[in-house]
């Protein structure tokens, strides 16, 4: 059990290390893109903060803006309110939904019934991927990171509601998580909407087509692992 712990710790600084290796470099950079928009958008309280100041329309009952929303102001100088804000603050926000997404992806592959090594591997590919490298400095992604890192909690309760006993506290608990994480996956980014379908896969990647077909299943979704 100890020995056990300890590779599971040890794979968590593995994984740890490879997500803050790969973008502290990223964290104090220029925003890009729409960056700007969205900050404007976050700081916005009333309809007419969104005349004549370019923008975005805020979606104010989804997750994801009440996630920017609930950052606004805080990484910007209340001395100097008209500075640009410390954008390091958003994107830290960002690596720990990342961060998040990556225990998601590690907890599924358990429930997939991969092994820690291989789990280990395919974690910090998937950490430090290039897509991930381009959403993680990306502010204005922060809604696809935070419908990823919920996307794949509920996919893992599920899995583990199904591993429960039938009628069990756990089995209930866990079904619960996975419908209130589902739903807010849905409420931050469209994608959400394609969890039944990647729950039907993690069924037959676990039950159908025999032992070697589930096998060649699981591997396939291991290494592709890092495609959000």
């Amino acid at each position: 059990m100890t020995a056990a712990r300890g590779s599971g710790a040890a794979a968590a600084a593995v994984r740890v290390g490879a997500c803050v290796g790969a973008f502290l470099p990223a964290l104090h950079g220029l925003p890009v893109l729409d960056d700007k928009p969205v900050i404007e958008t976050a700081r916005a309280r009333n309809p007419s903060d969104f005349t004549g100041r370019g923008v975005l329309h805020p979606q104010s009952r989804s997750a994801s803006w009440a996630l920017y929303a609930a950052q606004a102001g805080r990484f910007e100088n209340p001395a100097r309110p008209e500075d640009e804000p410390f954008h390091a603050g958003y994107r830290i926000v960002s690596l720990l939904l990342h961060g998040a997404a990556c225990a998601g992806a590690w907890r599924l592959l358990g429930r997939l019934g991969r092994p820690p090594g291989e789990r280990t591997l395919a974690i910090a590919w998937f950490a430090v991927h290039p897509l991930q490298g381009g959403a993680v400095p990306y502010i204005a992604a922060q809604s696809g990171i935070l419908c990823a890192a919920l996307s794949l909690w509920a996919l893992a309760f599920y899995l583990g509601a199904a591993d429960a006993p039938a009628g069990s506290a756990a089995r209930h608990a866990r079904g619960a998580a996975a419908g209130a994480l589902a739903l807010l996956a849905v409420l931050a980014k469209e994608p959400g909407l394609l969890l039944p379908a990647a729950a039907a896969l993690c069924e037959w990647m676990r039950r159908g087509r025999g032992t070697a077909g589930r096998r060649t299943g699981a591997r396939r979704c291991t290494w592709s692992a890092p495609i959000r």
